[in-house]
């Protein structure tokens, strides 16, 4: 398999965590997990209260859609 496609082993190695990790980039990436949902969140009604009406039937749409 290695040898069929060795980006995947690349790629393994590039996402598998560090031994003994940066603390910074441990903050940084446990803040994104804490915080990234709640600005998209903010992003969105933004969108939605300076956005135009097409603006907002996009959103409406999307929305509608996610929770089909």
């Amino acid at each position: 398999m290695e040898t069929a496609f060795p980006w995947n082993i690349t790629l393994f190695h590039l996402l598998n965590a560090a031994e003994a990790p940066n603390d910074a980039v441990v903050a940084i990436a446990k803040g994104l997990a804490v915080f990234a949902p709640w600005l998209v969140i903010g992003v969105l009604i933004v969108f939605w209260l300076f956005g135009t009406a097409g603006v907002r039937r996009s959103l409406m749409i999307a929305v509608w859609m996610v929770a089909d």
